[in-house]
């Protein structure tokens, strides 16, 4: 466990930009993030795109609860 790994959220979008934002600002950014919930993998799938990083390639993305966003 690291807790510098660990981003609080709201379980919406927004809150997975910020995290993302976040998580991939460190001097050694993970090559993977597990968000709380859809909404906010989705959040972070926009980070990476607007970023240009290659997903799965340079970066796993999970979510958990299959909304129908995730489908």
């Amino acid at each position: 466990y690291e807790p510098g790994l660990v981003c609080d959220g709201e379980f919406d979008f927004d809150s997975g930009v910020r995290a993302a934002n976040a998580l991939l600002d460190l001097a050694n950014p993970p090559t993977a993030i597990f968000a709380a919930n859809d909404d906010m993998a989705a959040g972070v799938l926009a980070v990476a795109h607007d970023r240009r990083i290659d997903v799965p390639e340079a970066l796993s993305v999970a979510g958990f609860d299959d909304t129908t966003l995730a489908r």
